[in-house]
């Protein structure tokens, strides 16, 4: 895998077009909802959990994940990181802290 890559997420629509699709990104958007009427799972019990994906259209990032998913109907891949370490300069990081902490006695 090239660096900075963990795993992949694969996402396959129930009716699939048999193409794929490499997502640029994953959606902005917050897509799945519990289902009506879903209860509380008990972890210790093997069930079907009921999902309802929602989305806005009008809004959704043509390179998402969910596009590729559901408008699409293809298999979407998305490089996923697990490394959570902010890429971000330690000077800047620590004139941020500066200034926020001004007045307060940090």
């Amino acid at each position: 895998m090239p660096p900075d890559v963990d795993l992949l997420k694969v996402d396959v629509p129930s009716r699939c077009h048999c193409q794929y699709s490499m997502a640029d990104n994953q959606s902005l958007q917050a897509a799945l909802l519990p289902g009506a009427g879903q209860q509380s799972p008990q972890l210790c019990r093997k069930r079907q959990l009921d999902y309802e994906m929602m989305f806005d259209r009008a809004t959704l990032e043509p390179d998402s994940d969910i596009h590729a998913l559901r408008i699409d109907r293809v298999v979407s891949v998305s490089p996923i990181s697990l490394d959570m370490t902010a890429r971000v300069a330690l000077e800047q990081l620590e004139i941020s802290v500066q200034v926020r902490g001004e007045g307060h006695g940090w």
